[in-house]
């Protein structure tokens, strides 16, 4: 097998492994939830804004970010990504007040994730266009999220018991400083490599080509030219807000993003108060990341081949959230939580998975503009969820409101969701195809036409 066709697969591979320990900060928020709210002595719904909004600036900062993307070099953004991420562990870790520790772990390390998760889109998008192997390559990149959540919350959970949360903060800043320098170090050489041989291939001529893949090619170019002008922009941006689907369509984000972290901050506290081990709490997070990896790697890697849309699935997939979380005030063992999150990580894997494809299935040519839309609202789901589930708790001092809270979202984006699915379905847009399958050979003689393409995977 030649170096062009492994090259992409080792590119996708390297960047789960060196993502899961950085995303899955962002999942184990719980562990270290209790230590902040005591030794800052805030309130659970300050101590929830700190993930809250963490979360919100990884979804929040694409308008910012990708840009700066398609502007410089990959290897350079990941490079000032992995900057961020441990500078923010390190200044979180030696915080003396609230303020500090939001600026280190909530600001600094959630923009720094947004910018390794859009590396990761842009270059799986990059390596892997035009291929029946998109689908399968974009899960696996979206596996590092369940998956860090996996490793990461048994890790930070030991780390924190033996040496305190401080100090756990500090040896994940180092570990994260390592591995993430020596995937930039890894992908800058190797991509150089790959470039130096896609440009020496012995041009083929398009004679060989079918008209319409080179139409495709073309108009695929033109597209992006054209995206570059902001004129053009805000003539994309006028006709998304005059269309129903972006209003409905960001609805049902917003409701989504307001419920999914409020198992994550909460859930090991309410074990602890049912009797349940934080260490056993920390299982169970455990369990619902690993199913949740499972169903996104299924659900990614079958997209391409399922009869509908993805789109038409997440109004089941919600209600399934829905249930899950509202039936949490019901949990009061070991077994009831880990069927919870079995039940949960089987719903929320395909949810996160389709949110890019949905969003491309419905606008098309209109994706990049949509999906940063669609970003800024996710942003103010999760800026508003947690933490309004925290102001419950203060308030009533009990879990279940909060989670009765966390399953009513859920219903609403359901309904949402059903609402989107039969305007598109009424509206006779035909959503695209996930992939285009070339045969045997084109994919290399396409990647030879777009020489500036090559020279972008830097």
């Amino acid at each position: 097998m030649r170096f062009a066709e492994v090259w992409p697969w080792c590119v996708a591979v390297m960047l789960l492994i060196t993502s899961i320990p950085a995303n899955g900060m962002s999942l184990a928020f719980g562990v270290i939830f209790p230590f902040i709210h005591e030794e800052f002595n805030v309130s659970a719904a300050a101590t929830s804004w700190i993930g809250a909004a963490l979360y919100g600036f990884i979804m929040g900062f694409h308008f910012a970010t990708v840009p700066l993307i398609q502007r410089f070099r990959n290897s350079l953004m990941l490079l000032i990504g992995s900057v961020l991420l441990s500078g923010g562990l390190i200044m979180a870790s030696f915080a003396p007040n609230y303020a500090v520790m939001f600026i280190g772990f909530s600001l600094l390390y959630g923009i720094g994730l947004n910018i390794m998760v859009n590396c990761t889109v842009v270059i799986m998008k990059k390596y892997f266009k035009g291929s029946h192997h998109y689908s399968a390559a974009f899960s696996l990149s979206l596996v590092s999220w369940p998956g860090g959540g996996l490793v990461m919350n048994p890790v930070l959970d030991i780390l924190t018991e033996t040496l305190g949360w401080r100090n756990a903060l500090r040896v994940l800043a180092g570990t994260l400083a390592i591995i993430l320098s020596a995937q930039v170090l890894i992908y800058w050489r190797g991509s150089i490599i790959y470039r130096n041989h896609m440009l020496a291939l012995k041009p083929v001529s398009t004679e060989d080509l079918d008209r319409q893949e080179i139409a495709e090619v073309m108009l695929d170019k033109q597209k992006h030219a054209e995206g570059k002008g902001l004129q053009n922009q805000l003539k994309i941006l006028k006709s998304l807000a005059k269309d129903p689907l972006t209003w409905i369509w960001n609805a049902e984000g917003l409701m989504e993003y307001c419920g999914i972290l409020i198992p994550f901050v909460h859930l090991i506290n309410y074990l602890e108060m049912q009797g349940v081990p934080s260490i056993k709490g920390a299982l169970v997070i455990t369990i619902l990341g690993s199913v949740e990896c499972c169903s996104r790697i299924v659900s990614g890697s079958l997209a391409s081949y399922f009869k509908f849309h993805m789109m038409y699935y997440s109004p089941v997939l919600d209600l399934l959230l829905c249930i899950s979380t509202a039936m949490l005030t019901k949990v009061s063992t070991f077994y009831h939580a880990a069927a919870f999150g079995a039940v949960y990580g089987m719903a929320l894997g395909p949810v996160l998975v389709s949110h890019y494809l949905t969003t491309a299935g419905l606008f098309k040519e209109k994706t990049d503009i949509a999906w940063i839309i669609f970003g800024l609202t996710a942003t103010v789901g999760s800026l508003i969820g947690s933490p309004m589930a925290g102001v419950i708790l203060d308030v009533s001092d009990s879990y279940i409101s909060a989670f009765l809270m966390g399953g009513g979202i859920y219903f609403i984006a359901s309904v949402m969701a059903l609402v989107k699915c039969i305007i598109f379905y009424r509206s006779n847009r035909t959503p695209p195809k996930l992939a285009v399958i070339y045969k045997k050979g084109r994919r290399n003689t396409e990647s030879k036409l777009l020489v500036n393409e090559i020279e972008s995977v830097i």
